[in-house]
């Protein structure tokens, strides 16, 4: 894409749902789907407990240990909290303001070839977190065992029968089907041992490539649209038309994840009481007797709202529609039939919709949508209730405003090392990595007056180089940006950092023995603002929820498991 892939959307807090059928029912499908790792620090500060649900390439791409071939950046912002204003905006909060993920290659990929994701389940033994769909498939392990058993009897002569030690997963990979092909890259040259035959055995045996013919002929465009800020106030980012599309045609492909009570979605707080929904919600496709949400895992989830009862967007009123999947989603038309009960005991999503084209649409036009007239009543409703915050002290800046300041930064720059700011909706983070200083006497040992030295001694004596920490937020690792507190900015642009425990590390020795922990020499571009835990404007109280409706007449009958309220 030319762009980030759409908005990635925060599931906080999912573990503290009481209802644990209701939980475990959610969990089993989107496991396979939300990111626990390789995820942005502004979305892993949002709560103590964090999953993020990224869309298109983050939802879509199968796992590969050695074929996978997308890599991922974060767009600049990465978290923009700047386009609504939650003292003023009754939009505050009811949608994501984490703008996604870049996806590119970072190797040479071919026409038809497939593009895989590494999950980061590579290895069988000695891994406790592994999905289970993990233990169905070949690891690095056993691709490097075929490979060499392979190398050996194309290579060597002679007679060799496959060793008696080798598991059902090596065994797969040793068909004879691909033996000419292999055949035909030992005499390229491109290999000179087995491991390097290793991608080959890998492409050529438990891939099956396509023809960019076949591609044209049963594949469907993901990239028709972008995001893009939306013309809708308070609405967000929006769908963006990159190329030209013709009326009727399939605007995206928009497959669906379930949740079959949609509340296993509730927030509760630490005594079970009900707070609120998930944001993930306001994305999703309900019907109002129904306990079931159909949630979007394309970029059809940028869609905004428009109708023309109140024709928001313009006089000519929405622009696309939404139907059930035409034939190239296969296990539609089965799940259609069935009941919410059958689709529970399900580990799989399988029903898909279709965006389509209502009129032409041209290259940077804003992509909407009818969402109903029951959410257009609920967000009517919203608005004319919505009560703004009580206002903090002094003049409000986003994230966003605070990352733009440049090189020379001056909000919550204390300017004393005994001081941590003290900020109502913002922290500083510094890139940082725990290292064998960090175990060094000096933070093994209490020292309770070190407050009381001289600035100069308190450096020379709980402070070391931080020159080698250049990472930047567009790479970062996740979970690598640690609670700091800027000090100062020195003659030669580089900083003073006072480090914090991370509340997702084990406690360091400084941390535990309350001593400081200091970073000279500390790099700009290591420095990132973040909003606090439970502060951004999702978690204020009385922010707008409610999913997108599905019209009535193309409702399966059976789903309806839930009387509406009269």
């Amino acid at each position: 894409l030319a762009g980030q892939d759409g908005p990635s959307v925060a599931i906080v807090d999912y573990i503290g749902n009481p209802n644990k059928d209701i939980k475990r029912q959610w969990i089993k499908v989107w496991d396979n789907y939300w990111w626990a790792r390789g995820v942005a620090d502004s979305v892993n500060y949002e709560a103590d407990e964090v999953i993020d649900f990224q869309i298109g390439f983050g939802a879509n791409p199968n796992h590969h240990c050695v074929l996978d071939s997308l890599n991922i950046r974060y767009p600049i912002p990465a978290y923009d909290d700047s386009l609504v204003n939650r003292y003023r905006d009754p939009g505050a909060g009811a949608f994501s303001y984490h703008t996604g993920r870049e996806f590119f290659v970072d190797r040479d990929v071919k026409a038809g070839e497939e593009l895989f994701l590494n999950y980061g389940h590579c290895q069988r033994e000695g891994s406790s977190d592994s999905a289970d769909w993990s233990t169905t498939i070949p690891m690095v392990e056993d691709y490097h065992m075929a490979a060499k058993i392979l190398w050996d009897a194309l290579t060597k002569p002679g007679a060799h029968p496959v060793p008696k030690n080798v598991n059902k997963y090596v065994t797969s990979l040793l068909h004879s089907s691909a033996r000419d092909e292999l055949m035909a890259v030992l005499k390229s040259g491109k290999v000179k041992s087995h491991r390097d035959f290793v991608p080959f055995v890998a492409k050529h045996l438990a891939t099956n490539p396509r023809t960019p013919e076949w591609i044209k002929s049963n594949g469907m465009c993901l990239e028709h649209l972008l995001a893009g800020k939306s013309q809708i106030p308070q609405a967000g980012q929006g769908a963006i038309v990159q190329r030209k599309i013709q009326k009727g045609e399939i605007v995206v492909p928009v497959p669906l994840l379930q949740v079959v009570d949609k509340e296993a979605l509730d927030m509760h707080d630490d005594d079970g009481n009900l707070e609120g929904s998930q944001l993930l919600v306001n994305y999703c496709f309900g019907h109002p007797e129904s306990s079931m949400l159909l949630c979007p895992d394309t970029n059809a989830l940028l869609i905004n709202h428009c109708s023309d009862r109140k024709k928001e967007c313009g006089s000519r009123g929405p622009n696309v529609g939404y139907r059930w999947s035409t034939g190239w989603e296969p296990s539609s038309e089965t799940w259609l039939k069935m009941t919410i009960e059958e689709i529970a005991e399900e580990r799989v999503r399988g029903v898909s919709m279709e965006i389509v084209a209502l009129r032409d649409l041209e290259p940077g036009e804003e992509v909407f949508m009818d969402y109903g007239v029951e959410w257009e009543e609920a967000w009517e409703k919203h608005v004319a209730n919505w009560k703004p915050p009580a206002k903090e002290s002094g003049e409000f800046v986003s994230a966003k405003e605070a990352n733009e300041q440049g090189n020379s930064l001056n909000l919550l720059v204390t300017g004393d090392l005994r001081k941590k700011p003290d900020h109502p909706y913002l922290f500083t983070g510094c890139q940082f990595w725990p290292t064998k200083h960090d175990t060094s006497k000096v933070y093994t040992s209490p020292s309770p007056a070190w407050w009381a030295m001289e600035d100069e001694k308190i450096l020379s004596q709980f402070s070391s180089d931080g020159s080698w920490l250049k990472g930047n937020y567009t790479t970062h690792e996740d979970r690598s940006h640690w609670p700091c507190s800027v000090i100062r900015e020195d003659e030669d642009g580089s900083y003073i950092v006072r480090i914090h425990q991370a509340n997702w590390s084990d406690q360091q020795p400084w941390d535990k023995n309350n001593v400081p922990r200091f970073l000279t020499k500390y790099p700009r571009e290591g420095i990132h603002y973040f909003v606090k835990p439970y502060e951004g404007d999702q978690y204020l109280p009385g922010v707008f929820r409610h999913p997108i409706g599905l019209r009535d007449e193309i409702f399966p009958a059976q789903w309806k498991n839930r009387k509406q309220a009269t």
